[in-house]
């Protein structure tokens, strides 16, 4: 088969600049519902603190995950794109 084979690299180096900024988008909105979430809610009580401690120790973290630097987030993805954009 004649012709191009791969991908056209500034579009990858586009896509990965636009990853990065929707991580950064995320990661604010994660901070902005954390706050919320241990300080802005008038939500007392054993449900209340049961949300704010699953809020602290499994969902963050999972949130934390998928936008951080792992090989599956979206700046981990990324920083691939970026990385490797000639291969």
């Amino acid at each position: 088969m004649a012709g191009f084979l791969g991908a056209d690299t500034d579009q990858l180096r586009e896509h990965a600049e636009l990853m990065r900024d929707r991580a950064r988008s995320l990661e604010g909105i994660r901070t902005r519902v954390s706050m919320l979430v241990a300080y802005g809610a008038e939500w007392e009580g054993e449900d209340a603190e049961a949300f704010r401690e699953r809020w602290r120790s499994e969902i963050a973290p999972r949130f934390d995950e998928r936008v951080s630097g792992s090989p599956r987030g979206r700046r981990g993805g990324a920083r691939g794109v970026r990385d490797r954009p000639d291969r």
